[in-house]
């Protein structure tokens, strides 16, 4: 390591600043840009002063890579990222039901009972709050919530 550091030391933060920030632009991490940003910091500051001790430098750039990345992600959180999806419940089918009507497949005893979902019949359970609703078969409910492979249901 000491071979390295027989060259200028500004080169060799340089070197670490940009191979640091190629990395971060295949990853897209938004993680390494900080510590790419800070190296490139240091090399500037070893080209104006070069009679720093690489020791020292080395502890800046442990610190400043610290500070920004801190500061950056809490500043960037919620401002950069993925685009809020159009669809957001894409993957997520039981949170796609809510809001749908069935309708009732069998009488409903003691708050459960089945309905038919598209081309399938589910279990069903009425919430508590109408537990002691009566349900017929044929009768229009609305999903709820799901639970496991239960749809909750309410009269529509």
């Amino acid at each position: 390591m000491s071979f390295i550091w027989t060259l200028d030391a500004g080169w060799v933060w340089l070197g670490v600043g940009l191979l640091l920030l190629m990395l971060e632009l295949l990853t897209g991490s938004l993680f390494l840009i900080w510590a790419g940003l800070s190296a490139l910091a240091i090399s500037a500051l070893a080209f104006a002063a070069p009679s720093i001790p690489v020791q020292l430098q080395l502890v800046l750039f442990a610190g400043v890579a610290v500070a920004s990345t801190y500061f950056g992600r809490s500043y960037f959180r919620g401002r950069v990222g993925p685009a809020a999806s159009e669809r957001p419940m894409l993957n997520r089918r039981d949170q796609q039901l809510v809001g749908r009507r069935v309708l009732a497949v069998t009488d409903f005893s003691n708050g459960e009972g089945r309905v038919q979902l598209a081309d399938s019949p589910w279990s069903a359970r009425l919430p508590n709050d109408v537990a002691n609703a009566v349900i017929r078969k044929g009768d229009a409910l609305v999903i709820r919530n799901v639970e496991g492979v239960t749809l909750i249901v309410s009269p529509a």
